[in-house]
């Protein structure tokens, strides 16, 4: 089981089912990882991935992830039908 204290990173993504990967909830995009990387994409530090281009600075405090929203995107909602109903 992970580490607690990166159970928040996960409100600013949709994870796909049946695969270790999730989408971004502000710029859409698909990555493999866990809570480090998404707190990389996010935060734009290190961990061998892209920064997202969507997210606000100043969401970030003191690696304090804010969730502006439980609920994702439209468009990252119908891209994770659009993936899943891809592998069937």
């Amino acid at each position: 089981m992970g580490r607690g204290k990166h159970e928040h990173c996960w409100k600013h993504v949709t994870r796909v089912e049946n695969e270790n990967k999730w989408i971004c909830n502000y710029c859409n995009d698909k990555f493999s990882g866990g809570a480090s990387r998404i707190e990389a994409h996010l935060g734009g530090k290190g961990g061998g991935i892209r920064r997202c281009s969507h997210y606000h600075e100043g969401v970030l405090n003191n690696n304090n992830m804010a969730s502006t929203s439980s609920n994702p995107p439209e468009a990252v909602i119908n891209r994770l039908y659009s993936i899943q109903d891809r592998g069937k």
